[in-house]
């Protein structure tokens, strides 16, 4: 199969959000051009199990698209799933994509934005492209972040949306324009020979700073990333991330120090320190906790079990701090809450 005929691979990991993802799909199936095959699968990350009336395990048509629904084994975290939604398809397809495009659920496609992006890459020769996003603020930015920094690391725990609002505000006629820092995984569409030289995302990353690494590591191995701001979505915002705040807040927290521990390493116990120093001054629920677990998040959470609220449990509990133990429990509690029943209860 020639790169021409070879389909494009859209990715969506849901997790409880089961509404918005067939809003997504159906935004992407309503792109009104693009001479492409379009292939969508579906990753479920929660313990939803029903999709479009279809259970995991199905396929069917979506307009022009196939759309794949596959996983329900737990949760698996955000790059890790991506990572197993594009095996699972590759070994029950035997196709190759010539791109892979990560959209989240909580995200409507205006009418071409996904032919544009891969307009970019195929005419510019891009690693990964994004396009220009209306926030739930409701202002339009592109998406794209300045390099990430130890210092907008620490700031970004300020919670002032520093990282987004830095730059200049793009008007939509404005052409493709490269970037020196990250897209916005949101919405990204990465060329398949980049996503094969990279082997993927970094399945260490859960939902946080996991588009700020792939951009680095693309632009490290000589590819270029970009905005298009005449491709256009909206983002509802961290949808899934409401369904779980804490397992969502450790994640944040550990995703950053292993971006600065890759990337920035002399400077971790510094930003260890400044992360701590902010959520303690937040003086939010479990912040005194959260502060502990800046100074002492490992660097990479192993995948011990299929579900990303075990692993984080478990590594908690092999610390003795009372701190690990509080948070360990208000997890487990919080899991607890969202496990679906068992059958015939």
């Amino acid at each position: 199969m020639n790169a021409v005929n070879r389909p494009v691979l859209t990715i969506i990991v849901n997790f409880n959000v089961a509404r918005m993802v067939e809003q997504c799909i159906s935004s992407l199936e309503a792109q009104s051009s693009g001479d492409f095959t379009h292939h969508i699968v579906v990753w479920e990350n929660g313990s939803e199990r029903i999709l479009s009336g279809r259970g995991i395990g199905s396929t069917w048509q979506a307009g022009r698209s196939t759309v794949y629904y596959l996983g329900g084994e737990g949760n698996h975290g955000y790059a890790r799933g991506v990572n197993a939604a594009y095996k699972r398809w590759r070994e029950g397809t035997g196709l190759q994509p010539s791109a892979v495009h990560c959209a989240n659920p909580d995200t409507v496609s205006e009418p071409d934005a996904l032919p544009r992006l891969l307009a970019a890459l195929r005419e510019l020769g891009w690693g990964a492209a994004a396009p220009m996003v209306t926030f739930d603020d409701g202002e339009g930015r592109p998406a794209a972040y300045p390099p990430l920094t130890p210092l907008l690391v620490m700031t970004h725990f300020l919670r002032l949306g520093l990282m987004r609002r830095f730059g200049k505000r793009y008007p939509p006629t404005m052409t493709p324009r490269e970037i020196r820092g990250a897209v916005d995984g949101a919405y990204i569409v990465i060329d398949h020979r980049a996503w094969d030289e990279l082997k993927g995302l970094d399945g260490y990353f859960g939902i946080s700073a996991d588009d700020h690494d792939v951009c680095e590591r693309l632009q490290l191995a000589g590819w270029k990333v970009g905005v298009v701001p005449s491709s256009r979505i909206s983002h509802n915002g961290a949808a899934g991330r409401k369904e779980s705040p804490l397992l969502s807040r450790l994640d944040e927290v550990q995703g950053y120090i292993r971006y600065v521990s890759k990337y920035h390493p002399r400077s971790l116990p510094l930003v260890r320190q400044g992360i701590s120093t902010l959520l303690r001054l937040s003086r939010k629920p479990l912040s005194g906790e959260l502060a502990w677990w800046a100074r002492n998040a490992p660097i990479r959470i192993e995948p011990l079990s299929a579900d990303m609220e075990e692993n984080f449990r478990r590594t908690l509990m092999s610390f003795t701090d009372r701190s690990a133990a509080v948070l360990a429990s208000a997890l487990e509690s919080e899991w607890s809450r969202r496990r679906p029943a068992p059958m015939g209860a």
